[in-house]
């Protein structure tokens, strides 16, 4: 399998900007596809070869650590299939999470300002993938944003970060899709000291603005409150609740709140 992958971009005067962009979405894309494929980062991504005949870049992989396996082919050959796959139709190619579809499309936004083609290729598809609109067109019908709601999302919480403001995703309980959560740092924060060691896969119930994609699936939340609930082994079962509901005490809400497991029981 290949170990080389160029991407390359034709046309008279690209801009020093436009490069800066080819090159950052093609980091990223091949950085979510090698967790996606590996389940963490393991590659080191370098370039081998530049060209200015318009800009061609030659980028080849390396293991971050010795002793670990080597993803580099596997990631290259999900990376140019699945850009071929999306580039004919609206079909999710293995590997492309919703952050990868959304910068191969800015990968198709490069053609204009001087960048007349833009193409990827390797060893083992010689024949190159000529992005086109019809990629964007296509990546619009899978995630485009269909709807905007005041609501709520329940899942295993992953993936913390503060790279151009502070978010963390949530795998949605529903779809197991994952869905980005935009926070506040204070928000943040609570829930690292709330969670501790525990945060990563931890059960959350995230309520605010949810963005949804054509088929209704959400998309990102705009955070405004959250809940920590607790571990489906640790919900009641069916002994635990027989008789409540004929006990003249009942109270609806702290009966959907026990059932719903919510950490602290209130």
């Amino acid at each position: 399998m290949s170990r080389k992958l160029q991407l390359a971009l034709r046309g008279e005067g690209i801009s020093v900007a436009r490069l800066a962009t080819a090159l950052h979405e093609l980091s990223r894309i091949l950085q979510d596809i090698d967790v996606e494929v590996s389940g963490k980062i393991t590659l080191a991504w370098g370039i081998t070869g530049l060209r200015l005949n318009g800009a061609i870049i030659e980028t080849s992989p390396r293991p971050i650590r010795e002793g670990t396996p080597d993803f580099g082919p596997k990631v290259i050959h999900a990376f140019v299939s699945g850009m071929r796959e999306i580039n004919t139709k609206p079909a999710r190619p293995q590997y492309f999470t919703d952050e990868v579809l959304v910068r191969a499309k800015k990968l198709a936004s490069l053609l204009n300002d001087g960048v007349e083609r833009v193409s990827i290729s390797d060893e083992e598809h010689p024949t190159p993938v000529i992005i086109t609109q019809r990629l964007a067109a296509n990546v619009d019908e899978l995630i485009g944003v269909k709807d905007l709601y005041l609501g709520s999302v329940e899942g295993r919480l992953e993936i913390l970060s503060v790279h151009g403001g502070f978010s963390f995703a949530v795998y949605d309980a529903l779809t197991g899709r994952k869905v980005i959560c935009q926070s506040n740092p204070e928000t943040l924060k609570e829930i690292i000291d709330t969670l501790g060691s525990d945060v990563l896969g931890a059960r959350v119930l995230v309520t605010g603005e949810v963005r949804t994609d054509v088929r209704g699936h959400p998309i990102s939340v705009s955070v405004d409150n959250y809940r920590v609930l607790r571990e489906t082994s640790d919900l009641p079962q069916v002994e635990d609740v027989k008789g409540i509901l004929s006990d003249s005490e009942f109270d609806a809400t702290e009966f959907g709140d026990y059932l719903r497991g919510d950490r602290d029981g209130s």
